[in-house]
Order: C-alpha cells, then sequence, then structure tokens
C-alpha cells in the first residue's frame, strides 16, 4: 500500500469511528431527559384552522406584508426538532407545537427556506424590527420548555464523547504524535477540559491551567493519538527491510 493509500484508509478509518460515536444515545447525565424513539412530529392546527381561501394574513416575517391563506403556512418559531433534540418528548412537545407563541403564519417559501435553522440564526436574515422580536420570543420559549441551542448540544455531545465509556487511557502529552499533537485545542466545558483535534472531542486533560500534562483519551481514540506517524512508520518498515536484505536478519 501506498503512503498516500495509507494515510487514505486511516482518514477513511477514522470518520467511520466518528459517525459511528455519532449516532449513539445521548447520555441521561447529559440531558435532563431522553426522548425514546425515533423524532415524530406531533400534530398541530394548520392553515386550514385560521383562515379561508381568499383571506388574507399578515405575514410574521415580513414588515407590513399580507399574504393570502391558501399561501401561508404554520411555522414553529423554535423547531419541534431542536426540542425533541433537547429532550422535549411527549406531551410536552405536542404542548410546544400547539402553543401560539411558538406559532407563525408566513408565506410558505419562507417557512421552507427556514427549516430547521435556529431562531437566532434566522434572525439575522429578517429586518432589524423582526429580527428583534424573533429573538426575544424565541428567548422566552427556550427558556421555558429548557430547549438548548445547537451549540450548547454540540458541546453536550462533545463532552459525553470524551468523558464517558469504562475505557480512557491516560496518555502523556509527550507521548502524542506530533503531528497531531500540534493541532490539540482545549475547550472548558462544565468541570472538564475537553480537548479537541480539530473539531473532533478526544479526551480531557489532566493538568492545572495551561499547564497540560496529560489527555484521559476515550477508548476509541487513544491508540490513534499515541501512534506513531506514517512518516516514523515508513521509516521503520525501510530499516527493517534494508537490515534484511543486508542479512541482519
Amino acid at each position: 500500500m501506498s503512503h498516500r493509500h495509507s494515510l487514505v484508509f486511516m482518514k477513511c478509518t477514522f470518520l467511520m469511528l466518528i459517525s459511528a460515536l455519532v449516532s449513539l444515545t445521548y447520555s441521561a447525565d447529559v440531558f435532563a431527559s431522553i426522548c425514546e424513539g425515533k423524532f415524530s412530529r406531533p400534530s398541530y392546527k394548520t392553515r386550514g384552522f385560521y383562515c379561508t381561501p381568499g383571506q388574507m394574513v399578515r405575514d410574521a416575517y415580513e414588515l407590513d406584508r399580507e399574504i393570502a391563506c391558501e399561501e401561508m403556512e404554520v411555522d414553529h418559531l423554535v423547531s419541534l426538532r431542536q426540542a425533541w433534540d433537547s429532550g422535549v418528548c411527549g406531551d410536552d412537545l405536542k404542548r410546544l407545537a400547539n402553543d401560539p407563541r411558538n406559532l407563525r403564519f408566513t408565506y410558505w417559501q419562507t417557512n421552507r427556506a427556514k427549516g430547521y435553522l435556529q431562531p437566532g440564526v434566522f434572525a439575522k436574515t429578517r429586518s432589524d424590527a423582526i429580527a428583534r422580536q424573533v429573538t426575544r420570543d424565541a428567548e422566552v420559549i427556550m427558556s421555558e420548555y429548557r430547549i438548548k441551542t445547537k451549540s450548547q448540544l454540540l458541546s453536550d455531545r462533545f463532552l459525553f464523547y470524551a468523558t464517558s465509556g469504562s475505557k480512557h487511557i491516560r496518555i502523556p502529552l509527550a507521548s502524542i504524535n506530533v503531528s497531531i499533537r500540534n493541532r490539540l485545542t482545549y475547550r472548558k466545558v462544565g468541570e472538564k477540559t475537553v480537548v479537541y483535534v480539530g473539531k473532533r472531542a478526544v479526551g480531557y486533560a489532566i493538568g492545572i491551567g495551561l499547564a497540560i500534562e496529560a489527555v484521559m483519551a476515550a477508548g476509541w481514540a487513544a491508540d490513534w493519538l499515541s501512534s506513531p506517524s506514517q512518516d516514523a512508520q515508513m521509516k521503520k518498515r525501510a530499516e527493517y527491510f534494508s537490515s534484511v536484505l543486508e542479512g541482519d536478519k
């Protein structure tokens, strides 16, 4: 296998490991509650309940704009999927789906474009007045239902992946592959300092402040962190075969 192919193989293997981790169920220590099974959108009242064909309806996301009932859709300001990811399940999710404060009448294309965007992200696409209202209303709803932002969910997920499981291996910082060590970054999450390689959480730091002594690496990442670089492996193999050819073995 060529050096280039070896690198490609290792990258693909690592990505497969990450994909497997992402598919894991969240720990109960990370979220207040766990939603069992797959996400299923609860029923809620659609436009037929609020208006009739030909009737004009005010667009909640456009200043001074009215749209025909048949071109309107009912949008959830805070997406039900984001709530579900935060542990809002069952009757609570049904209540959120029909909570008037979370319902917005808007043009169907606007609704489709918004999709699962977080309110804060979507607000940036609106006028200043609408953006302020979207942000303010979303904060109230997210606080009441304890819905987390995607960045909070991601931090919680990284912390879980980096600290959960029975197998953790202490790897001194000096023992980590140099090319990987140069890419390490750290982020404080709760009481732990999570260690990242790029955007991937691989464990948590041991040490005080900036004086990191070692990494308690999650089992799946331990061998990868401490393995010699491809160049070192290739050099070792070359030296071995050279010694064989010279009759030393």
